[in-house]
Parts: structure tokens; sequence; C-alpha cells
């Protein structure tokens, strides 16, 4: 015979009801937008033009880290050179606070 398990709960059943948790969800991904979260791409596309664009692709943006995979590794290897100049190019677009502090291009 298995032995008795007890779950303990860390929330109750009414802290996990949708009217609860909605409204502070949103209100984070309020402010990662406003941070150019889903931008991010389109940006990075102006920035660095429609031929690199299309050799690359954004992975992921997270505290000011732009995670870029590119095509082949001597494309990685060009754009290391550049990233500063992209980064700048990236920044410019913004009005507010710079977007972008690294870039990491995989």
């Amino acid at each position: 015979m298995l032995p008795e398990v007890k779950i303990k709960r860390k929330e109750n059943i009414e802290k996990m009801k949708i009217n609860n948790f909605l409204p502070a969800f949103l209100e984070k991904y309020a402010k990662s937008r406003e941070r150019g979260g889903y931008e991010i791409s389109e940006i990075y596309k102006e920035a660095v033009g429609a031929d690199i664009a299309s050799k690359t692709s954004v992975i992921k943006f997270e505290a000011g880290k732009l995670t870029i995979k590119t095509a082949d590794s001597s494309l990685k290897t060009e754009l290391k050179f550049m990233e500063e100049e992209i980064k700048n190019s990236i920044n410019l677009r913004k009005s507010s606070n710079p977007l972008v502090d690294k870039i990491i291009f995989r």
C-alpha cells in the first residue's frame, strides 16, 4: 500500500480566481510593452536593414539584453564587430531611456 500524500496549497482558491490576478498581469504586460517588448523585432529590423534582418531573427529581449540568432558563424562574427553601432541605432529609435544595453549573437 502506498503512503498517503497530503498536498498543501500556498494560496487559497479565492486568490486563484482570474479576477484577482488578471489586473496585475495586464499591468506587468503593459509595462513590458512600454519598454519595447513586442516592438523590439520591428525596431531591430529598421536598425540593421532588410538584408541583415532577413538573415537574423530576434530570439529574446529581456532586461536590456537582446539575443539575436544568425544564419551562420561568419555573419555572427561580422555582427559582433558592429554591436555598438547596432545598439546605438536601436536606442536612437526610442526617445526615452536606452532600450538595449547588450546584444548577444548566436
